[in-house]
């Protein structure tokens, strides 16, 4: 797990080159909340899968996006099949 690539994962997912670094610690908050946010779904994440930065990094970018706006709060039908996938596939390769 790198938190410097989840939060490039993030920034491009949001479309942001550059930013201040209160939006740089605010931004670093999010991908510790949807780490736990995806482990609370049942996943366990790996230490070194880039797949995982980038599920948690497009997580985070989703909270980002939803934060104050009721109409985002939903979580996006790709978010939530991505994450079904990634348990499933865990599911199967640990054998049940």
């Amino acid at each position: 797990m790198s938190a410097d690539l989840r939060l490039t994962y993030m920034k491009v997912d949001l479309g942001i080159l550059s930013c201040a670094d209160q939006q740089e610690l605010y931004m670093r908050g999010l991908l510790i909340t949807a780490e736990s946010f995806v482990r609370r779904r049942g996943i366990t994440l790996a230490d070194d899968s880039d797949e995982d930065d980038m599920l948690v990094g497009s997580v985070a970018a989703w909270m980002y996006r939803a934060r104050g706006n009721t109409e985002r709060a939903a979580l996006p039908r790709n978010l939530d099949i991505m994450i079904k996938d990634r348990l499933c596939h865990e599911k199967m390769r640990d054998g049940g």
